[in-house]
């Protein structure tokens, strides 16, 4: 894992919202069916088949990010922590302190106490 794909990972889920949603709710349904655990890859995989690039709904999914959302699903969705079959990320550069402090104001995000204020993201 390096910094480049950090950055991709991050334009990849700014721009596509619902493909985070999409797998939540396909792990959900997995999870439901009485399976014991599953991989957020098979259901990259399947998003990937069912979404060719150029249908609808545009989505193109890129090699390499899948394992940035699985830690990511299992950092906010406590319920599938468990079920979600997940390993450590190795980094090759800097990218490692930039993934954790994403990671944590994306699960911890601060209260916007102003209104008019965004949450503060990477």
């Amino acid at each position: 894992m390096n910094r480049e794909t950090f950055l991709k990972f991050i334009e990849y889920h700014r721009a596509h919202p619902q493909a985070y949603t999409e797998m939540v709710a396909c792990l959900r349904h997995y999870k439901s069916l009485g399976l014991p655990r599953y991989s957020v890859k098979a259901i990259w995989n399947e998003m990937r088949f069912k979404s060719p690039t150029g249908d609808k709904r545009g989505l193109k999914n890129p090699d390499g990010i899948c394992s940035l959302y699985c830690h990511l699903i299992c950092e906010k969705e406590l319920d599938l922590a468990g079920f979600v079959e997940r390993r450590s990320l190795r980094w090759d550069d800097t990218g490692s302190s930039e993934w954790m402090s994403w990671l944590w104001a994306e699960v911890n995000p601060v209260p916007n106490i102003f209104g008019n204020a965004e949450e503060i993201r990477l």
